[in-house]
């Protein structure tokens, strides 16, 4: 009906200004206002009328924002039926309304009735609004008329106004938004979209420090990096809000981008001591529905997989649409820029990279544990070496399910026999105990066709005091057995430097806890076996060990040259009770695994250290031990990882286009 030229959305008011001393006239179409009750738009348009809406029995609400002055308020409405053309606009018209609660009287218009039909007939009403302040108004409106229908509101302050009897009506533009407060404004729309930092929790009480917050973010990637950005959505209304939350490819035009490439999640607030910690990262379902509750913040993660797409670069819109918001809260748009560079990340990581998952199979895990770059797997079904007869069949499904999976390199055996049976310490069972480790060795490389170096045995965990003492023995039966079976030893925070040196020659690789990368005198005692270091950590306290710190622990890693990495856990007891010491890193979904925060986080560090490693072998490594001094030595290491990422991505950037 009118020329709709809206920044905002067809569903915004609009406003019409000629010059800046002239008067002011206001337009919006029923179908923008707010629902309300049984009204309905029913039927088609038609040359007399536009599509307009049934009353029955409804109200409607106009947000309409105003400059300061005198108004007069028009309403162009269904006049009557053919018994009656003028039954619902004459005398006492049955069509009512107020301005902010204050009611108008309305009466007919002269000249304005147009009939084409028993449907299609109309009138204009108008009536005085009075003085009316610059800023935001309420104008709603009802009738007593069950089969009245609405179509065109106006208001204006020209006393020569005279509507049109017949479409169109005009031009129209949007609402002049600078007539609020920010707060108003804020109120007015209905909810904001604002960047986050990716490893910045977001609690239901976040909100963004500036009132006018960026529509845009640019990110910058390698090939074979997931490139990712957080958007938080901030409900400013006093009630739930239902969103809808899509990314459509937006640039460059003419590509064929697949769209399984982008995946959108949303970052669930989980209650726990404290503030609700929002680490969970659930895939939005096929509708893409996200509720945010009355003034609250959730958050919504978008990831973008460049491992297929060329280098290049590419915009997508994240289009998020309320569906059960006044009217006036139109939908926004963010846009995710993202530059990926022409260098490109190994398919294989070269950190072996081990979970404790024991043995646990929750349904996706077979897609995301390689997605995060894990290559070697746990096993806990060895039967026990004291068995003559051992079943091997549940160790040997796993071992072939997961060496089955992209990137396996190999398995992490581990038994508690020897913490749980103490027959091995009585010298007339030590013999069966070696057949039985013999028979178990002879199976896995022989049966199961691995090799040594693709499988290490662990028989005692974090052994202090008297239990290096049973460790060591035990470990002389696994000798005796087969002494090509590699034995690792996980050493805990707290070991002294003489009980590491006891168990120098039984282990074959070390395991020392991330604390102990602090520890000088250890780490060079460990450096000085030339024996693999795979250092580890417990995925345990959320608050105390936040979100960046374990991207972060890649980097301290590469600073200590470990040899791989090794985590506790993948996933354990109930994670989704909120209890900060679950241990795991993933939540266990009907449609598989959702990642966590943490565990996102940590595959981006495991990213950056491929860029490191890549700009120290391309000459940089003046520039690397720069960047890794500057994250280690931060107190706030998200924004500094951030800026480093983004240096070492140039560099490589510049030296493949040297090329």
């Amino acid at each position: 009906m009118f020329g709709w030229r809206c920044s905002l959305g067809a569903a915004a008011v609009l406003l019409t200004c000629q010059a800046a001393a002239a008067a002011v006239t206001l337009r919006i179409e029923a179908e923008q206002c707010t629902v309300a009750g049984r009204s309905q738009r029913h039927g088609v348009g038609s040359a007399s009328g536009g599509t307009a809406l049934w009353t029955f029995g409804g109200q409607l609400t106009w947000d309409a924002i105003t400059p300061a002055g005198r108004y007069r308020l028009l309403l162009r409405v269904r006049a009557g039926a053919d018994v009656d053309r003028e039954l619902g606009v004459r005398d006492e018209p049955r069509y009512s309304a107020t301005v902010d609660g204050r009611p108008v009287a309305l009466r007919l218009v002269p000249g304005s009735l147009v009939y084409d039909s028993d449907d299609d007939n109309w009138a204009w009403l108008a009536g005085d609004a009075d003085d009316l302040s610059a800023g935001w108004h309420r104008v709603q409106f009802s009738s007593t008329w069950h089969y009245g229908r609405w179509d065109v509101f106006v208001l204006t302050q020209d006393e020569q106004f005279t509507p049109a009897a017949r479409p169109p009506f005009g031009e129209a533009t949007p609402p002049d938004l600078s007539l609020l407060s920010p707060t108003e404004r804020q109120r007015y729309q209905g909810f904001t979209l604002w960047a986050a930092p990716l490893e910045a929790n977001c609690p239901p009480d976040a909100r963004p420090e500036e009132a006018d917050t960026v529509s845009r973010v640019a990110l910058l990637a390698c090939r074979g990096e997931r490139a990712a950005a957080a958007i938080n959505v901030t409900n400013w209304l006093d009630t739930a809000v239902r969103f809808q939350a899509g990314v459509e490819f937006a640039a460059p035009k003419g590509t064929r981008v697949a769209g399984d490439v982008v995946s959108l999640r949303y970052a669930v607030p989980l209650p726990s001591p404290g503030e609700p910690i929002a680490d969970a990262l659930p895939e939005l379902d096929e509708a893409g529905l996200v509720t945010v509750p009355a003034g609250e913040t959730r958050q919504l993660w978008v990831e973008v997989d460049t491992r297929r797409l060329w280098a290049g670069r590419y915009e997508w819109r994240l289009r998020v649409r309320p569906l059960d918001a006044p009217r006036r809260c139109e939908a926004q748009t963010f846009t995710i820029a993202l530059r990926v560079a022409p260098a490109t990340l190994p398919r294989q990581h070269p950190l072996p990279f081990f979970t404790c998952e024991y043995d646990a199979e929750p349904l996706g895990m077979e897609a995301d544990m390689p997605a995060h770059w894990v290559s070697l797997y746990h096993n806990c079904s060895l039967p026990s070496p004291a068995d003559p007869r051992p079943d091997f069949s549940k160790m040997d499904r796993l071992v072939r399910r997961k060496l089955g999976l992209a990137g396996a390199r190999g398995i992490y055996f581990e038994h508690w026999w020897f913490r749980l049976d103490d027959s091995w310490k009585n010298p007339a069972q030590r013999a069966a105990w070696v057949r039985g480790t013999r028979r178990w060795a002879q199976h896995v490389t022989r049966d199961l066709g691995l090799r040594y170096d693709q499988f290490v045995l662990h028989i005692y965990d974090e052994q202090r005091g008297a239990a290096v003492d049973d460790f060591l023995a035990a470990r002389e039966i696994v000798r005796e057995a087969d002494p090509r079976v590699r034995v690792d030893v996980t050493l805990p925070a707290g070991i002294t430097l003489a009980e590491v040196r006891k168990m120098k020659d039984a282990a074959d690789v070390w395991c020392p806890f991330m604390s102990l990368l602090e520890d000088a005198e250890i780490m060079a005692f460990l450096r000085g076996t030339g024996k693999p270091i795979w250092p580890y950590h417990c995925a345990e306290d959320k608050r105390y060990w936040p979100p960046a710190h374990y991207r972060r622990w890649p980097w301290q890693l590469y600073h200590a040259r470990a040899d791989g990495i090794f985590l506790w856990t993948y996933l354990r007891a109930d994670p989704w009770d909120g209890h900060l010491w679950d241990g795991g890193m993933v939540f266990p979904g009907p449609r598989g695994v959702v990642p966590s925060r943490r565990w996102n986080l940590l595959r981006q560090g495991l990213e950056d250290w491929l860029l490191l490693q890549a700009a120290e072998r391309a000459g940089h490594g003046a520039v690397v031990r720069q960047a890794v001094a500057a994250v280690l030595q931060a107190a706030e290491p998200g924004p500094v990882m951030r800026h480093w990422h983004d240096r070492l991505v140039t560099l490589l950037d510049a030296r493949g286009a040297k090329r």
